[in-house]
């Protein structure tokens, strides 16, 4: 396998490129890109050397961008230093480590607090809600039109003793939705689809059978269940009502546990329980090259590993970027599973 060597910038806060200031003091960066909910990471290596380096102040920003050249680099992202790690051992020698965090995922998202949501506080719909909290952070809010309509449960919601990224979490996990903050945004798109709130496709990435790469699957048959029941109360009638949501093969129904406010949210239930009990069980880890468009929640579409693992739906529920320009190039490590 030839090398190639990979061009790596880092900018401090001034634009100043912080490698070239370093030499070959800078060994390198991994870069962990995550589907939802979870904070992205960059890991900025350094050689530890006398006179020993103080780390920058806590909140620094950095912006890192990545590429085979230069006129081909992409950004992948501006983030914050958090932590400094430092280690040494006779065979690998002294290194520091900055952690540093997007700078999308600032301290807001992670306050705890309780508050409730209805249509005295100017809350109709969850797309309202989310919009509200996003603005709170300081985020804009992309939210998939037919996410964002859909009614509040008896015209009513309760945040309870929750930081404001777990609560719009596990918003989004009952509604069959992704989200995430990311380039000054808060974004909603519905699980199982690559598309962007605003129509705009996520670039497949492609990942063509290489023997010089690691890659490892596990795949496990779908379930057995012919439909998908979640209970809602209808105060207009006084009594429950069940939705259903056809799968067309097996026996079994599967009855989601709690009974829930309106019929909109519970027809968004079953429909999200449907797309995970109707999929096969699926995961996947690949290497390959660097690859600087390749971002979590994409398509993932191996090519040569065999139809069965050819023949999946993949998606990429994380992106991890190994990048030293001077030692062993650029991996990119997608881990996988099938979509829902």
């Amino acid at each position: 396998m030839a090398f190639r060597k990979p061009y790596l910038r880092i900018s401090g806060q001034d634009g100043t490129d912080i490698g070239q200031r370093l030499g070959r003091d800078l060994v390198g960066v991994q870069i962990t890109d995550l589907m939802e909910g979870e904070i992205d990471r960059a890991m900025i290596r350094l050689r530890r050397t006398k006179p020993y380096r103080a780390a920058p102040p806590v909140g620094t920003v950095f912006q890192i961008h990545v590429g085979w050249d230069e006129q081909g680099a992409v950004m992948t992202g501006t983030y914050k230093f958090m932590q400094v790690l430092h280690s040494g051992s006779p065979q690998e020698g002294e290194e520091t480590v900055l952690v540093c965090e997007a700078a999308d995922f600032n301290d807001s998202l992670k306050r705890v607090d309780s508050e409730h949501f209805d249509e005295e506080t100017g809350h109709k719909t969850y797309g309202d809600v989310i919009r509200t909290m996003a603005e709170r952070v300081g985020l804009d809010a992309s939210i998939d039109p037919e996410i964002a309509k859909i009614p509040l449960a008896g015209g009513y919601l309760l945040r309870w003793k929750q930081s404001s990224i777990g609560f719009v979490t596990d918003i989004a996990e009952e509604l069959g939705a992704i989200i995430k903050p990311q380039a000054g945004s808060l974004t909603v798109r519905r699980r199982g689809s690559f598309q962007t709130p605003t129509g705009q496709q996520l670039q497949t990435i492609t990942i063509p059978r290489d023997p010089n790469y690691f890659f490892q699957v596990d795949i496990t048959p779908r379930y057995g269940f012919a439909e998908v029941t979640t209970p809602w109360f209808d105060p207009a009638a006084g009594r429950p009502f069940d939705t259903l949501k056809a799968l067309g093969r097996g026996a079994a129904r599967f009855a989601m546990p709690h009974i829930v406010g309106s019929e909109q949210l519970a027809t968004a239930m079953s429909a999200a329980a449907a797309q995970r009990l109707d999929a096969e069980t699926a995961s996947g880890l690949f290497q390959s090259a660097g690859q600087p468009y390749a971002v979590a929640g994409s398509p993932v579409e191996p090519q040569g590993f065999g139809p069965d693992i050819d023949n999946v739906d993949w998606e990429a529920v994380s992106v991890v970027h190994d990048i030293e320009p001077e030692g062993a190039g650029w991996v990119t490590t997608i881990e996988t599973r099938n979509a829902e």
